[in-house]
């Protein structure tokens, strides 16, 4: 037997070769195409020799079983001998497609560098386009052109269903795709005339007023009644977990990347627009991941996921916090013309206001943690002063260093600052999640003292 291994994107597989007799000399030539993955890699040209050299055997038992007039086993190897020639002409597509990439890891290396589709395509019309164009996969009668496509395309139609009825049987005999339906839902998927699935498809946007409660009045009309309702929110980019939560509440399921990455996974089509997305979505991941250092925070030509990693050290925040205080929250606010991404939580009433923490990246590698009031009836400049001088006296007793803002201001249409805890971190040191949860307990811990010397 010969272990032929085929590099194809996903990883390497062993294709066996196997040549046998029975005991009446009979001989039967077939392929075993049993995949499954090899650490090791090898040159898709000495796998071409392989099968070559495997050709001139088959070749031989061939001629002498014309000499011997076994013309079944003749014809058999003929079969074989073309087979084994479509194999080769596949290997060496494949080595077309593989030859600008690097063969170690197709998609996990770093491809910032490399042309991509999605890259370019930003819009989340194109994003429509592309998960319209998978569910389409689904079809039956896609089966034999792309057999993984087909198969990962109903796996994933069939995974949001028995999300939402995990009890139900599915088979895909009927799909019917429509986008932008009802001229304002983004994808709607019917599946055997039974479900219904509704997709709103989200990058980096947010949902806008009610919409998602429109869509599901929209759905759940009389004229389709008799159909099993799925509403899906479809999110690639990053988003804050409370706004999540807000969103699960209202009946709606939550398909995130990792969720979209960990379905893809394993799907071996060499399909470029396929490869392309996942690529980007790996891309986007990894971005997101890579608050090690403040550093990361910063805003550079050469750090292109500054952005992200700053949405990825927020979201990581949000799970330490969200285990014992309800409410964290961030997003991008701005200021005089300046954008910046904020996180804010752990409201406290005092009087007739509301005091909370509030960390500010302002993309310039640090991050400001700061005191603010909000919500107030009566507050004014004179009583700014004496809440920060009384913020400063009960700091120091806990060795926190409070600093004045730039400036105080009293407007009603925004919230006020009015303490500046020194920053915990220089511009290049390593981002310690315990260690800054911890700081922000201890100006909890300050509020609240503040506070209790009111009530």
């Amino acid at each position: 037997m010969v272990m032929l291994r085929l590099i194809v994107p996903s990883g390497v597989y062993l294709v066996p070769l196997q040549v046998t007799r029975n005991s009446r000399t009979k001989t039967k030539l077939f392929f075993i195409m049993n995949f499954f993955n090899d650490e090791h890699r090898k040159n898709l040209k000495k796998s071409v020799a392989i099968i070559e050299q495997e050709i001139e055997k088959i070749s031989i038992i061939k001629q002498q079983s014309i000499n011997s007039k076994q013309y079944e086993i003749a014809a058999n190897c003929r079969e074989v001998e073309k087979t084994a020639l479509y194999l080769i002409s596949k290997i060496e597509y494949i080595e077309h497609k593989l030859k600008y990439f690097e063969l170690n890891q197709l998609f996990f290396m770093k491809n910032e560098e490399l042309p991509n589709l999605f890259k370019n395509a930003t819009k989340e019309l194109s994003q429509d386009g592309f998960f319209c164009c998978i569910f389409e996969w689904a079809d039956i009668k896609y089966k034999f052109v792309d057999p993984e496509l087909h198969s990962i395309a109903k796996n994933f139609i069939i995974a949001l269903i028995q999300n939402k009825y995990p009890s139900d049987s599915i088979t895909i005999e009927e799909i019917e795709i429509t986008k932008q339906w009802e001229k304002r839902i983004d994808i709607c998927v019917k599946i055997n005339k039974t479900y219904l699935i509704i997709i709103e498809d989200k990058i980096h946007s947010l949902e806008t007023n009610d919409q998602l409660d429109q869509y599901s009045e929209i759905a759940k009309k009389e004229s389709y009644n008799n159909m099993k309702n799925v509403f899906i929110y479809l999110k690639t980019g990053n988003e804050s977990r409370k706004k999540i939560n807000t969103i699960v509440s209202k009946g709606w399921n939550i398909v995130h990347r990792e969720y979209i990455l960990d379905a893809f996974k394993n799907c071996k089509s060499v399909n470029n627009i396929f490869i392309d997305f996942y690529s980007n979505l790996v891309n986007t991941e990894s971005q997101t991941n890579s608050y090690t250092y403040m550093s990361d925070l910063k805003q550079t030509e050469k750090n292109k996921g500054f952005y992200r990693a700053s949405e990825g050290l927020y979201n990581a925040i949000q799970k330490k916090l969200s285990e014992r205080v309800e409410g964290a929250d961030w997003g991008y606010l701005s200021n005089r013309g300046s954008t910046y991404l904020g996180f804010w939580y752990f409201q406290k009433t005092i009087e007739d206001y509301k005091m909370y923490i509030q960390i500010d990246n302002h993309f310039d590698g640090e991050l400001i943690f700061s005191i603010r009031i909000g919500n107030w009836v009566q507050l004014n400049l004179e009583k700014l002063r004496n809440i920060f001088t009384q913020l400063q006296d009960l700091a120091k007793k806990r060795d926190l260093i409070l600093s004045k803002p730039t400036r105080f201001k009293v407007e009603k249409s925004s919230t006020s600052k009015v303490a500046v805890v020194k920053a915990m971190y220089s511009k290049e040191e390593k981002i310690d999640i315990d260690k800054l949860v911890f700081k922000l307990r201890e100006i909890e811990n300050l509020i609240v003292n503040y506070g209790n010397s009111y009530n």
